[in-house]
């Protein structure tokens, strides 16, 4: 069903709103003149589609005039009757007469229904008159049989128990009222630029928005529209709205609720609903701030929620602007829950909004600490969070765009004339006055990390979540173009792309040192440059500032563990829908005249993500598998080095499976260095290989598409210890190796030749010991040593002339071989049978060259023989 609203409609313009001359018409009716105008108007008419807004049915056209309470009377008619005249000094007889006033506008007087349009009837309007009695209405009038025409009313269906039908109920809403009077009519026009009237009745069909009764015009609960109606535990409710004083739109004053009322029964049983509210001094009220324009919607009982029904109130707006929260409630008996709030698995969930105290230390588990829950460490004391409050921060988004006077203030340095012991002192405990430097550090960054997600819509995963349609728009001069000569502004992702650049006299590459301290945030590490007293800062009014010495913390990291908000950004008048067992947000206001046609599911099942293939310890595996029980899921990895407690690889984005292997080689190290960039080129140039073998801690968390994360490491499930051993250099081993052997074997080969020239010069020392002995037995006196050298040089020499010879007879055998060779080729022309002769003659050859060696070798046994005689002769 669609019912009523706010509609343009192309009517003809009444003669009394034209403006003209004093006696002539203001509009005349030809063809030269138009009264035609598309005028903003109300209407109550009831549509009905059964074919999922394929086609629609007129069910009831609705009306143009307002309801019976709502028709203006017109000034009583008077008649004044004066009697006779008299003399002087003679009383004037006057008679005043007063009729019954006539009812609603000129326009709108009628004869009998058929002189109404859609769903009215004439009647003559009852009213009540000074003197207390039922009168009446001089006339008759049209009269809506069913609500106004309005907008910003609620519509909801509910079934009664023990109903075969449901009933549809129509509540509150913004009416226009007509609020004077031309002579005996009440007059101006009716549509939606006219007086506004807060409306407070409740209407019901029970044919399914044909026809309509009216339960009660004055509901206990204050006129109100941009409230809601919502069907929930067999009864219907009613929350929140926007009232105030009838006046003329938008000049009227206004106020918003925060209240829930129950309608128990079918009638005027309503009932203000304070069960699971907060108690506050004034009075017991939500936990939500008053609004308007929000939505609410019942979520179904489904295994994602437990199998339990719970109702859900989204956004809204308020005096101050457009909200963005989400509260739910499982009914009377149970506190609304706040998105987020303590309690919560996302209660640690952070964005600009959040409070200073939720930011925090996350710690989590490595080798020591066992306990699979992520630890959170306070940053500050009661009494550094009391120091924050006063200088006016509540919110991580307030720490991060605090100036630099409040940052040094909060780090104990003021002006001159404030005493030592007035001063600012962070607590010692938390890291001194230095501390208050890390949190604003890491606001900045959480801000910048969290904004994209808050309030951008569309991002592509891997691809750093830039805006998928987003481009740089560069401009004609390029890159590095002076700020004056941009024309357009080149901006992408806000980075102005104008600043970047080469050039060395770019300002904004190379600002000056008076730049630099003036634009000082107070924490920020400046460089190091001559004219500045390092590591102090020279600020006006203040003095000399000292840098922050030591980072306590690594806010890198920090950034790197906190999880950002991720939800619709504040609207109002969207729609919010039960459906796919998921509750849907579409569309909405976020500005006055901004609309959104985004649209977003609520997802609170946080991600399980499991470990599928995991390395051996002590081998050289490095692989890993894994798996979400969420579709869409991507995950994050880190390694933790448990042998020098360091981490060795921040949160760095992976799918489904991820290689370690360079813990061996080391090149690229976390999430923004590889191969590619200065870091990893750097690294690869030096040498720079992975920590080796030892022992190692991998930590997976899957992140799925509504931003949650994983809320525990469960060792063997999300987190995985093991030793890791490199392989050996298998290639380098075979190659030294095989140089080993082969040194050794030509090592070996040298030995053998060695021994074996020892052997023979043994040998020839014997036979010239031999010799000598004989010449001495026959008178010869020559030295042996001389003998042995003259017989060593003349048998080099004649081994010398005996290889020269022996290569000539070779040389005369081998062409004698060829001869007959040649001989028996040209006598055979079988290829086989010379191929196999071949064969056979060398076959001959090897053994000939056998017989030659056994013949040589029985030669040299029998001189030995010979000569071993002839001694035994010699000594007989």
């Amino acid at each position: 069903l669609v019912m009523g609203g706010r509609a343009r409609e192309h009517r003809r313009m009444p003669m009394d709103r034209n403006v003209g001359g004093i006696t002539t018409r203001p509009m005349q009716n030809d063809k030269f003149y138009s009264a035609w105008r598309e005028a903003s108007v109300l209407k109550n008419d009831v549509w009905s589609s059964t074919d999922e807004g394929g086609s629609w049915t007129l069910l009831n056209p609705g009306c143009v005039v307002p309801q019976e309470d709502m028709v203006l009377s017109g000034k009583p008619y008077v008649t004044t009757r004066i009697g006779s005249n008299g003399g002087p000094g003679e009383k004037v007889n006057q008679h005043t007469v007063k009729h019954s006033p006539y009812f609603g506008a000129e326009q709108d007087q009628c004869d009998s229904t058929y002189d109404c349009w859609g769903d009215a009837q004439c009647q003559s309007i009852p009213y009540t008159d000074e003197a207390g009695q039922t009168q009446q209405s001089r006339g008759q009038t049209c009269v809506c049989n069913m609500w106004s025409p309005r907008e910003h009313h609620a519509a909801v269906a509910h079934g009664w128990a023990g109903d075969a039908f449901e009933t549809v109920y129509v509540a509150g809403g913004y009416a226009s009222k007509r609020q004077r009077n031309c002579g005996d009519f009440a007059c101006g026009d009716i549509d939606a630029a006219s007086y506004r009237m807060y409306m407070r009745d409740v209407w019901k069909s029970i044919d399914g928005g044909v026809s309509w009764s009216v339960v009660t015009l004055e509901a206990p609960w204050e006129g109100r529209g941009g409230h809601t109606l919502v069907s929930f535990l067999g009864s219907v409710w009613l929350f929140n709205g926007q009232g105030g004083e009838m006046g003329q739109h938008p000049d009227q004053s206004v106020g918003y609720f925060a209240e829930q009322w129950r309608l128990e029964a079918d009638g005027n049983g309503w009932t203000k609903e304070l069960r699971g509210f907060t108690k506050s001094e004034n009075g017991t009220v939500p936990g939500w701030s008053p609004r308007f324009g929000h939505s609410v919607v019942v979520e179904q009982p489904n295994a994602a929620n437990s199998e339990v029904t719970r109702l859900y109130l989204l956004g809204g707006r308020d005096g101050d602007g457009f909200l963005s929260d989400c509260w739910a409630w499982r009914g009377p008996g149970y506190d609304w829950v706040k998105d987020y709030s303590a309690g919560t698995p996302q209660e640690y969930y952070l964005d600009r909004d959040s409070k200073i105290q939720h930011l925090k230390n996350v710690v989590p588990n490595d080798n020591k600490w066992k306990n699979s829950k992520i630890r959170r460490e306070n940053f500050t004391t009661v009494e550094d969070l009391a120091l924050l409050h006063s200088v006016g921060i509540e919110t991580v988004g307030d720490l991060a765009d605090a100036d630099r006077r409040t940052i040094l203030k909060l780090r104990g340095f003021d002006l001159p004339q404030v005493p030592e012991e007035d001063r600012l002192r962070w607590s010692a405990e938390k890291g001194g006055r230095d501390a208050v430097c890390f949190m604003y550090i890491l606001a900045k960054n959480l801000v910048s990390k969290c904004h994209d997600l808050s309030h951008e819509l569309v991002y592509v995963d891997g691809e750093r979540q830039l805006p998928r349609n987003n481009r740089p728009l560069f401009n004609a001069k390029g890159l590095g173009a002076p700020a004056d000569d941009l024309g357009t502004i080149s901006e992408w992702h806000g980075v102005d792309y104008a600043k970047l650049g080469d050039d060395d006299a770019n300002p904004y590459l190379s600002p000056s040192i008076e730049e630099q301290i003036e634009s000082w945030d107070g924490c920020s590490e400046l460089p190091r440059v001559p004219t500045v007293t390092w590591p102090d800062v020279d600020v006006n009014s203040i003095g000399d500032v000292p840098q922050v010495a030591e980072w306590r913390y690594d806010w890198t990291q920090q950034v790197m563990e906190i999880t950002c908000k991720q939800g619709p950004f504040p609207r109002a008048f969207h729609t919010s829908v039960y459906f796919g067992q998921q509750i849907w947000v579409i569309g909405g206001k976020h500005e006055v005249d901004s609309h959104n046609n985004d649209l977003w599911y609520r997802d609170s099942v946080m991600p399980l993500s499991t470990l599928n293939t995991m390395p051996k310890t002590g081998t050289s595996e490095t692989f890993f598998e894994f798996k979400s029980n969420k579709e869409g899921s991507f995950y994050r990895y880190r390694v933790f080095y448990g042998d020098k407690i360091r981490q060795l690889r921040g949160w760095s984005k992976a799918f489904r499976q991820e290689d370690v292997g360079w813990l061996k080689d080391f090149n690229d190290v976390g999430e923004d260095s590889n191969i590619h960039t200065p870091l990893g080129k750097r690294q690869q140039e030096v040498g720079n290989e992975g920590p080796g073998s030892g022992n190692f801690i991998f930590y997976l968390r899957a992140v799925d598409p509504a931003g949650n994360e994983d809320l525990r490491y469960d060792e063997g499930r999300n987190m995985y210890t093991w030793r890791y051993n490199p392989d050996p250099p298998y290639v380098l081993i075979g190659i030294i190796f095989l140089a080993l052997f082969v040194t050794g074997c030509y090592v070996g080969y040298s030995y053998h030749k060695y021994l074996r020239a020892l052997a023979l010069e043994r040998y020839a020392i014997k036979r010239i010991r031999r010799k000598f002995k004989g010449m001495m037995a026959e008178g010869g006196g020559k030295d042996a040593k001389e003998m042995y050298k003259k017989a060593k040089k003349g048998g080099k020499k004649g081994k010398k002339k005996k290889k020269g010879k022996k290569g000539k007879k070779d040389k005369k055998k081998k062409k004698g071989k060829d001869k007959k060779k040649d001989k028996k080729k040209d006598k055979k022309k079988d290829k086989k049978k010379e191929k196999k002769k071949d064969k056979k003659e060398k076959k001959a050859k090897k053994e000939k060259k056998k017989e030659k060696g056994e013949k040589k070798e029985k030669k040299e046994k029998k001189e030995k023989k010979e000569e071993g005689d002839k001694k035994e002769k010699k000594v007989k």
